[in-house]
């Protein structure tokens, strides 16, 4: 292999993993929009539940 393609690869392969976890991608299976359209929401409520205990536990 050569090297550009092996630092390719450990470039990519975090970024896979890190976003293996996302609803997004995990629902995209069912279908493109409706995949991403429900990965989006549950990843909002995500974002908003973290944004509220930032504001009640460290401000």
């Amino acid at each position: 292999m050569s090297v550009k393609k092996a630092s390719l690869l450990l470039l990519l392969l975090p970024v896979m993993l890190m976003l293996s976890g996302c609803h997004t991608l995990f629902n995209s299976s069912k279908g493109a929009y409706e995949g991403a359209k429900e990965g989006a929401k549950k990843d909002w409520e995500g974002l908003k539940k973290a944004d509220n205990w930032l504001k009640e536990n460290l401000w």
